[in-house]
């Protein structure tokens, strides 16, 4: 028997303003859910009411930005949505676990589609692609590309795959295996993204494939370290894998009609076999590392529905999010992670002899790994405000996120550091040689932007870093086409 759903579109609409509320590639070593409306929010959160329309989550239209942040996405009248022609109508077959319906609310209470995007959002881009509007236009022939390049590759089903530190062996020779999990994860999401965008069946069916070529063989990580590797990155790679099979299954579970009841269990024994490495905020490091794991508990939680896994998740979150910035406020150090950590440990971490506002944990290591970590904080904060839950309340995270996107785009924008900052230059690339600040162009947050930007908070050093660098796309490890999915340049 198929669970009872709520559809979102009739639920009561709520006034929240749900973030306002106040207003590549680089592999490491070693309140009340009634308050809303909507019955199972996990207990400790704050749930707020979404913006109704399909086209409030999207677009350079300030229409759909509430109040001192943006809309929820415009979940209230998605059940109006039907989807396109052929295989769209916007779910899966009623009956069993799968039965996907366009704007559902699970047994636990939380939304789908439900990660990065609502079906609003997803709706909002799909007319803008018709509009032929910009940047929209140019980054679906940059997903067009991305599934033409696309090959699958099967993952061993007789063993687990061993990741040592930069995904070497105890050789030093690259390990293919561990970028195969995540690129395949890429090329599963922009598969999922296409078919829904594009009515594509084909589409849909590849990213199906993919997913379940990874679920049906997939043995996980292997974590037990091996004599002469550079540490194990297990528990990394599952932080950086997860969430792209989330988001590609959740697209097509609740978009496409030919998903079924079978997809959704070997989707979510996948994801299962994940979710060891990346559901204890206490273990590995605690820098990018636990920020892209945090990121996928989330994912997981969403797609299998659990409400008690989606609060853990995000309790995680909240926790260990100031840990990543620091502030004037924090006054000598920066706050500790949720963990045991001494101050020369934190020193040591940080590696700078001046604290300066705006900075991240891992400034002065560089900044890929930095944009790694943020970005996986902010992939983390669109999932909570695609569940309409206000994580920002109460707490200074607000400040530290837009001091960082603000003052961190002012050095990019002027290719210099702050005086004082990092014992040695900002590394912005590393490599032989590495990029430097100077020589760099800005690292644009798309994401990070749109869902901070108010009225009251318009960011205009981080939309200037936006404008001289407008496209993000997809790539390893967590950087997940939000030009196309969390595009916001209002005018000045």
């Amino acid at each position: 028997m198929p669970p009872s759903r709520v559809v979102v579109g009739l639920l009561l609409p709520v006034v929240c303003a749900v973030f306002a509320c106040g207003g590549s590639s680089g592999n490491e070593a070693g309140p009340s859910a009634a308050a809303a409306g909507v019955a199972g929010v996990p207990n400790g959160l704050s749930a707020c009411g979404a913006s109704s329309g399909a086209a409030g989550g999207r677009g350079d239209e300030l229409a759909g930005v509430a109040a001192g942040g943006v809309s929820a996405g415009g979940v209230a009248g998605a059940s109006a949505i039907s989807g396109s022609a052929g295989n769209f109508e916007g779910g899966g077959p009623a009956g069993g676990d799968s039965a996907g319906q366009p704007g559902d609310v699970g047994p636990s209470g939380i939304r789908h589609p439900g990660l990065l995007t609502s079906l609003a959002d997803l709706a909002a881009i799909k007319q803008h692609l018709a509009n032929g509007d910009e940047p929209w236009k140019t980054e679906l022939t940059q997903l067009q590309t991305r599934a033409a390049a696309r090959k699958l590759h099967t993952p061993p089903s007789d063993r687990k795959i061993f990741c040592g530190g930069y995904n070497l062996d105890e050789n030093g020779q690259k390990i293919l295996e561990c970028d195969y999990a995540v690129e395949n994860g890429i090329d599963a999401y922009t598969l999922a993204l296409l078919g829904y965008l594009k009515s594509d069946s084909t589409m849909s069916e590849q990213a199906i494939q993919f997913i379940m070529a990874w679920a049906d063989n997939f043995q996980g990580f292997d974590p037990v370290a091996r004599t002469g590797a550079q540490g194990n990155n297990a528990l990394l790679q599952a932080g950086w894998t997860a969430p792209w099979y989330a988001n590609a299954a959740e697209i097509l579970r609740y978009t496409y009609s030919s998903w079924t009841a079978d997809h959704t269990r070997r989707a979510t024994k996948l994801l299962k076999v994940l979710l060891p490495e990346v559901e204890n905020d206490a273990v590995g490091a605690s820098n990018n590392w636990l920020h892209s794991r945090i990121e996928a508990h989330i994912s997981i939680a969403i797609f299998v529905d659990d409400k008690a896994m989606f609060a853990a998740a995000l309790a995680d979150w909240k926790a260990n999010t100031p840990s990543y910035f620091y502030i004037d406020s924090d006054g000598s150090l920066p706050p500790k992670p949720h963990r045991n950590v001494t101050d020369a440990a934190l020193a040591s971490t940080w590696d700078t002899p001046t604290y300066i506002s705006g900075m991240t944990m891992e400034t002065c290591r560089d900044l890929n790994h930095q944009q790694l970590g943020v970005r996986s904080i902010f992939n983390s904060l669109a999932m909570a405000r695609t569940q309409s839950i206000d994580v920002l309340t109460g707490n200074d995270i607000r400040e530290r996120l837009t001091t960082f996107l603000e003052q961190q785009a002012v050095w990019m924008l002027a290719k210099k550091a702050p005086a004082g900052a990092c014992n040695q230059p900002i590394v912005v690339q590393p490599g032989t040689p590495p990029l430097l600040m100077d020589a760099a162009q800005p690292v644009p947050f798309e994401m990070a932007f749109k869902l901070l930007y108010g009225p009251s908070q318009t960011l205009p050093n981080a939309r200037a870093a936006i404008v001289a660098k407008p496209s993000t796309g997809a790539a390893r490890w967590v950087q997940k086409w939000e030009t196309l999915t969390h595009h916001l340049v209002p005018a000045k």
